[in-house]
């Protein structure tokens, strides 16, 4: 192999060495001082000695660590950097243990190496990989192979070799897949689809990763976190590497946000230190002192703090990367006289050879913290979201496997410390009796019989107002890619999918000596009146004298609220808050503006409002709709009409968010951004498993009588469920649409029966990604309720929100051939052919008299009764099986639908249907863990067949099953499925194993699978045991 070639990554490693983290590391960070703000445990605490090495199978995979396969020793390679004679002269602070040693040594250093990756309960390494044929790609197979024999497994650190673009790496990738990807040590990740991960390092050299967005389906690509995320949309993660940012956590809070947010791994580094003086002589890089282990407790505390996000895995900086000082590798503690090298003498309290493997030994305290092997403790809860009110808050998160209830914490400075304000069984909590103005800082953690989860949620704030915010699209959640709706961008100034709260917000990149701002439209104020204006400043990183500020343009006696890029000042999200008297103003724009040299910064939830009354009455701004009633509930059966009062939403009933005659759910509220007809809606913004909005009172009907229920949804992506229905009533009309950019009508009857009042719920439910926007509701029949209009106060004109068509609704959905029906109406029984899908079709995996829907298959792992059941591992916006023909129904005929359903967790929907017919029964359970009992009744009308749909929806996390499914009533034969499986013997058939012991792994609640060698010979004895 040529020389050059051999060299590839030395070369390009001396010359990143030289500026070290001003260009290799990303940050561009300027310090020279660092305060350790937290400290886990004391230098001098006393540690176990070295734990012994952890079994294979209990190494953590979500803990990973870059590994470096450049060393060599004929010719020295890397060992020499910074103008050293090794052996006992290398650049490096300090000195390992196996002294210098060539990377493909497999039987000596690198089978080493694997035991202390080991013996620290890191699962997997991060190879640094530097291109095709390069002598690290020579090195993969023989590190692979050691790594093999120890339990761990490999990723690839895609590194900036010569010649780099993004449509090389897309040819790496599938390099390393077609070479690797049949080794036994190659890593695949079983949480997100067993891909491949491979992190990329110095993303920003390149402008345009778009060519690698089409790997994303069957890999995990990691981009190193950038400043903006013009380009993170291409990659599946994000990462960090530097270990001096792991000191104080840059942009960290905004990177998980954007990753949970959009489905992606976040996966933030720590390093035990820094220090290159003798790899690169006179580098003014700044270095990070390890404290005798200090530092590398407080990044490890910074990683888990809730205030910087969640972590999907971890990454640690590095296991042998001897240059600069970050690697956890043994080290020794007489190294070479007269050379200045450092040890690790003291660390964490430990001399001898202790010390020199105190970080392995740290690590793998770590670990066991943050992913412990064999854990019954629940697993964290995912996205909270903080909701503010009228002195409360309002908080929702993702449920949690394992949980039987969750720890509410609240702080008042953001990462704590959290104090417990409430133990609760469901995933939304309020905390009332707040005081306004002020910011809250909350965590959740998921709490079982075994404790409290070892990770909580992201931290998640808000600040109570009574006020209206007069501030239009103050969290930049409307508008079109980087413009902001009701704003005017300046100078790099744009619109981004990265948040506090909501969706979106507004990022700065400006970098220049002047002032770059951002403009509000004038908002209207009354005068001799206080105002508050607030707001939440993101600042990426310091080094510079540059400021973020809020302000009101610079009008006469206004407040301006600042951050500075000083070290106090960055890496949190800091509200900003001051008071204005508007004296003799009418009218005001609020100003958004960085300057002198500033970093790159984000703005979030801007309010200017009256707070805690005024010094004179004010008249109502011209840009902010003002309700002067509240219709009163009166709902006596009438002849006709529309029986839902404030059914466009355009009364407030309690705040300008309430609606009148209304209850609203967890994050949805009254709105006046997107509405169908008059000038508001309903808002849902909710991101969980499920909450709805519905009438405050029932309202009456007429029994044995006949109604349209109707409305309007507007979504904005498909993800979730959006459905009207009447609160579980039995015979219920539910309606639901997954459509996503335009206003949906959906409409269907009802049939009171014997019911004299409803009421009407709004849902989201299945974890929406997008806000849904309900109006314009209806009830309405010839028997019941009063005729109700609306007064609608203002029509206001909105230029920034186009009102969506008027649609006509088609059912998009129904087949245009309907296929012949097969099955003859009878007098009574189940209509349903293979209801319990024990008859196979044309496969084991095809239920017979059924057609499957995508990942939907005929299985014997769960079932309710007999053998088999309908088993999903479908994970998208939706898919169903079907009955194969349609069913013949009678009639004007009242028939019972009903089934069982299990679920592995509430994530996502699962329903029974009738393919959207007009009047269809539709079941859904979110309830996990157990067969759930479905049920309900369905009246033909004019219909005289129906299709039964099986629906997995809302991208659901989880496994569904279905069986036993039944339509009963009048009409249709009585089916016997036959049960292709054999029931089990009355006695047993004596065994006996041969040549290996019986594997046995668990099944579901009443089954064990078992794999072995038998013969027929005598006797079995089982042996019951767990592996602790």
């Amino acid at each position: 192999m040529p020389y050059k070639l051999q060299n590839s990554s030395q070369n390009m490693e001396e010359t990143k060495e030289m500026s070290m983290k001003i260009d290799k590391r990303l940050w561009n960070v300027v310090i020279t001082v660092f305060i350790v703000l937290i400290l886990i445990a004391p230098a001098s605490r006393a540690m176990d000695q070295f734990p012994e090495a952890r079994a294979a199978g209990t190494l953590s995979t979500k803990v990973h660590i870059f590994y470096y396969p450049w060393y060599g020793l004929d010719p020295y390679r890397h060992w020499e950097q910074g103008g050293h004679t090794p052996p006992n002269g290398i650049g490096s602070d300090f000195y390992p243990v196996l002294g210098p040693y060539d990377s493909g040594d497999f039987a000596g250093a690198v089978t080493t190496h694997m035991q202390q990756i080991q013996q620290a309960g890191v699962g997997v390494i991060v190879l640094s990989w530097w291109g095709q044929g390069s002598y690290e790609d020579d090195m993969v197979t023989g590190i692979m192979d050691k790594a093999n024999q120890y339990g761990i497994k490999v990723a690839f650190h895609i590194e900036p070799y010569g010649a780099r673009t993004a449509n090389s790496v897309v040819s790496d990738v599938n390099y390393i897949n077609a070479r690797y990807g049949s080794h036994p040590a190659y890593y695949r990740d079983a949480d997100h689809g067993n891909r491949p991960a491979f992190y990329v390092f110095e993303t920003y050299r390149i402008t345009d990763w778009s060519p690698i967005a089409p790997l994303k389906g069957a890999n995990i690509i990691l981009q190193q976190t950038a400043e903006d995320f013009t380009q993170t949309a291409n990659f599946g993660g994000l990462y960090t590497y530097d270990g001096i940012a792991g000191t104080f956590a840059p942009g960290w809070a905004v990177a998980s946000a954007y990753a949970q947010a959009h489905d992606m791994v976040w996966a933030p580094s720590v390093a035990p230190g820094y220090l290159d003086d003798r790899a690169v002589p006179g580098n003014t890089t700044p270095t990070i002192d390890r404290e005798n282990g200090a530092a590398y407790d407080d990044e490890w505390q910074n990683v888990l703090n809730p205030a910087n996000g969640q972590p999907t895995w971890i990454s640690i900086t590095s296991f042998n990367e001897w240059h600069e000082g970050s690697q956890i590798e043994p080290a020794r503690n007489t190294p070479p006289s007269g050379q200045g090298y450092l040890t690790y003498q003291n660390a964490y309290g430990l001399t001898g050879s202790a010390a020199e493997s105190a970080y392995l030994t740290r690590t793998r305290h770590w670990v066991d913290i943050f992913d412990p092997q064999g854990s019954t403790l629940p697993q964290a809860p995912g996205r909270l979201i903080a909701t503010a009110g009228n002195g409360q808050i309002s908080l929702t998160w993702v449920s949690a496997g394992g949980a039987t209830s969750y720890n509410v914490k609240r702080s008042l400075v953001s990462g704590g410390p959290y104090e417990t304000i409430s133990n609760v069984a469901g995933i939304s909590f309020t905390d009332a009796s707040l005081t306004n103005g002020t910011p809250y800082y909350y965590a959740v953690w998921a709490v079982n019989g075994s404790g409290e989860s070892i990770l909580a949620t992201n931290e998640a704030s808000a600040v109570p107002f009574s006020g209206t915010n007069l501030v239009l699209n103050p969290g930049f959640e409307t508008g079109s890619a980087a413009n902001a709706a009701n704003w005017t961008e300046g100078t790099q100034h744009t619109r981004i999918g990265s948040f506090k709260n909501g969706n979106w917000s507004l990022v700065s990149t400006y970098t220049g000596t002047g002032t770059a701002q951002t403009l509000s439209p004038a908002i209207a104020v009354s005068s001799n009146t206080n105002y508050t204006l607030s707001g939440w400043v993101y600042v990426f990183k310091g080094g510079s004298p540059g400021r973020a500020c809020l302000d009101l343009n610079g009008i006469s006696g206004s407040p301006q609220l600042c951050t500075t890029t000083t070290m106090s000042q960055i890496s949190a999200w800091k509200y900003l808050s001051g008071t204005w008297n508007s004296g003799s103003n009418t009218s005001v724009t609020v100003r958004l503006l960085t300057d002198s040299i500033p970093s790159t910064t984000w703005f979030d939830d801007i309010r200017l409002s009256i707070e805690g009354g005024s010094t004179s009455t004010p008249a109502p701004p011209t840009n902010t709709p003002v309700i002067t009633s509240t219709p009163i509930i009166t709902n006596t059966p009438l002849a006709s009409g529309n029986l839902v009062l404030n059914s466009g939403f355009e009364a407030q009933g309690s705040s300008t968010a309430d609606a009148a005659n209304w209850t609203e759910g967890a994050n949805h509220a009254r709105s006046s951004d997107k509405f169908h007809t008059g000038g508001w809606s309903l808002r849902s913004t909710y991101r969980g498993t499920g909450t709805d909005t519905r009438t405050t009172a029932p309202i009456a009907v007429s029994p044995n009588t006949t109604y349209t229920y109707s409305g309007y949804i507007w979504r904005a992506n498909a993800a979730g469920g959006a459905c009207m229905d009447m609160a579980d009533l039995v015979g219920e009309r539910q309606l639901c649409t997954g459509t996503a950019g335009s206003w949906q009508f959906l409409s269907g009857t009802w049939s009171s029966g014997s019911n004299t009042s409803v009421n009407l719920r709004l849902i989201t439910d299945g974890s929406p990604t997008g806000d849904i926007w309900f109006d314009d509701i209806s009830l309405a029949g010839s028997g019941s309720g009063p005729t109700v209009t609306p007064t609608k106060t203002n029509t206001p004109t909105r230029t920034n929100t186009p009102i969506g068509p008027t649609n006509t609704p088609t059912k998009t959905s129904t087949p245009t051939v309907i296929p012949p029906i097969t099955n003859t109406p009878s007098a009574s029984g189940n209509l349903v052919l293979n209801p319990g899908f024990e008859s196979q079709g044309s496969s084991a995996a095809d239920a017979a008299n059924w057609t499957e829907g995508t990942n939907h298959a005929r299985s014997s792992d769960k079932f309710h009764i007999g053998g088999w059941s309908l088993h999903s591992t479908y994970r998208g916006a939706g898919t169903d099986t079907h009955t194969a023909a349609p069913i013949a129904v009678n009639p004007n005929t009242t028939y019972t639908y009903s089934g069982y359903i299990w679920r592995t967790n509430p994530t996502g929907a699962a329903c029974m249907d009738m393919a959207d017919l007009i009047g269809e029964r539709q079941l859904c359970t979110g309830t996990a863990g157990s067969w759930q009992f479905l049920s309900g009744t369905w009246s033909s009308g004019s219909n005289t067949s129906v299709s039964l749909r099986l629906i997995t929806d809302g991208s659901p996390t989880g496994d569904i099953w279905f069986d036993d499914i039944s339509l009963a009533g009048p009409g249709g034969p009585t089916v016997t499925p036959t049960k292709t499986n054999t029931p089990p013997p009355s006695s047993c058939t004596p065994v006996s194993l041969t040549k290996r012991p019986i594997l046995i792994f668990p099944g579901n609640n009443t089954q064990m699978q078992v794999s072995g060698q038998w013969s027929t010979a005598t006797t079995f004895q089982v042996q019951w045991g767990t592996d602790q």
